[in-house]
């Protein structure tokens, strides 16, 4: 009867081979099986091409994002709003210089936006360079008339809809009652007589 083998310590040290090494080569293969990534095989034992990544690592990986862009929220959110508080936007000729006050980040988007309210659209609320249809005969009006009449068709065509299935369904019920009610009153007044005749 064979005895078997027992490594030991003392055996490791005895063929050159540290025991905090061996055990730090087994923590790396867990850590890496259980953290990392792995290949997976075929039936036969063949590397596949794919590459999976474990669900612990998975998990691991979210929580590490999730915290980092917390930290990073935390840390350049204020940097971000004083520099876009503090912004500033010079006016300027296309050679680049000065023209008219330099404005503040909500100055220039006040501006922007009336300039946008106030834009000339075709009937289907483009401008010009959104492709829209500007010839002189065709029907011009500011942005902000059209956004106002599309609101009001839409609220209109909302409550007309509305009206009209409201309407239909008490028409329908009006109609199903009154076919009712006929019925009852023409089985209520049937007569039926009935004979014997003797043979």
């Amino acid at each position: 009867m064979s005895e078997k083998m027992c490594i030991t310590p003392e055996l490791l040290k005895a063929i050159g081979i540290e025991p905090a090494t061996i055990r730090d080569q087994v923590i790396d293969a867990i850590v890496g099986r259980a953290m990392g990534k792995y290949a997976t095989t075929d039936d036969d034992g063949w590397d596949t091409g794919y590459v999976n990544e474990t669900e612990l690592a998975k998990h691991v990986h979210a929580h590490i994002d999730k915290v980092a862009a917390a930290r990073f929220t935390e840390m350049i959110g204020p940097v971000a709003e004083s520099v876009i508080s503090n912004a500033t936007f010079p006016e300027t000729n296309r050679y680049g210089e000065p023209k008219g006050p330099t404005l503040t980040l909500k100055e220039k988007l006040e501006e922007r936006a009336k300039l946008y309210l106030a834009e000339d659209v075709d009937t289907n609320g483009r401008a010009a360079w959104e492709g829209g249809d500007m010839n002189y005969n065709r029907p011009k009006t500011p942005r902000s008339v059209h956004l106002i009449r599309e609101h009001f068709r839409y609220t209109m065509q909302t409550a007309v809809e509305a009206m009209m299935k409201e309407a239909n369904q008490q028409i329908a019920g009006g109609i199903e009652k009154a076919v009712k009610d006929s019925l009852d009153a023409i089985l209520a007044n049937l007569k039926i007589d009935t004979k014997v005749s003797a043979r």
